[in-house]
């Protein structure tokens, strides 16, 4: 079975430029995504490809839902939902209190849910799907507004679903690629700006996502775990789907590897 990367080019910082070397040398054929499909439907039919997209979220849940590719692409949004896994990885989470709510449930009924998590003055706000129609944020509390939350500019559900949370510190951050539950390639990186690093991962790290790693269910059979310190313990911050995430500088070769074994066990 060939192997088929279909890569959303202007992406991420390199245009999946490492992404596509490391795969054109194990001997996986690599095409590049024209948004034009959509449109005219032309796509390329590959079958009897295992095919994998890498691009942006959005277009990674599309081609699950209603492109006939396999895989596809490796995002099971649901599965993703904080809400559908939080509960499981409890004695790990970053946060040790968070409330579901919609957006405007904590707009018109502030007082009620914030209580839930000690009413703080300001509080950290993300969508409950890794689809991610808003960026998480800190909201100060005289300033909590639907527009706060950027209703009316990317998304108009006023009843779209999110976590709200306490303000706790973070320090340094992770990003492992995990296949087969099991930790294959990590990069330390900065959110605020999406730099990446090489540096070295301490093995207590390593120990805690490989142990986090063999208990959860996995959403999909590669997926992205990214871990934080905090208060001098490591935790665990959120997951995300391979297809629509950033890589920084995990190890290319050992992601291609891990695809080739998950194409030859399907």
């Amino acid at each position: 079975m060939c192997i088929t990367w279909v890569l959303e080019r202007d992406v991420f910082d390199d245009n999946d430029s490492q992404l596509s070397d490391a795969a054109s040398m194990m001997g996986q054929h690599v095409i590049s995504w024209d948004e034009s499909w959509w449109n005219d439907g032309n796509y390329p039919a590959l079958e009897n490809n295992y095919v994998i997209f890498h691009g942006t979220l959005g277009n990674a849940d599309r081609i699950v839902t209603e492109l006939e590719w396999q895989p596809g692409a490796f995002c099971n949004t649901k599965a993703f939902s904080c809400s559908v896994w939080y509960e499981s990885a409890q004695k790990w989470l970053l946060h040790e209190k968070y409330i579901y709510c919609s957006a405007v449930e904590l707009i018109q009924n502030s007082d009620y849910y914030l209580k839930k998590i000690d009413s703080p003055d300001s509080f950290f706000v993300r969508p409950d799907s890794p689809l991610k129609p808003f960026s998480g944020r800190v909201i100060q509390r005289d300033d909590l507004s639907l527009k706060a939350l950027d209703h009316g500019f990317y998304y108009e559900d006023e009843n779209l679903p999110i976590v709200v949370m306490p303000v706790v510190s973070v320090g340094k951050e992770w990003r492992f690629v995990i296949a087969e539950q099991k930790p294959i390639a990590f990069s330390a990186y900065i959110a605020s700006d999406r730099s990446k690093s090489k540096s070295h991962c301490p093995p207590n790290v390593i120990e805690i996502v490989t142990k986090i790693a063999a208990t959860l269910a996995p959403p999909d059979p590669i997926y992205l775990l990214d871990v934080c310190e905090s208060d001098g313990k490591i935790k665990l911050l959120e997951l995300n789907p391979f297809s629509g995430g950033d890589l920084y500088a995990c190890d290319r070769e050992a992601i291609v590897t891990a695809i080739e074994r998950l194409s030859k066990n399907r």
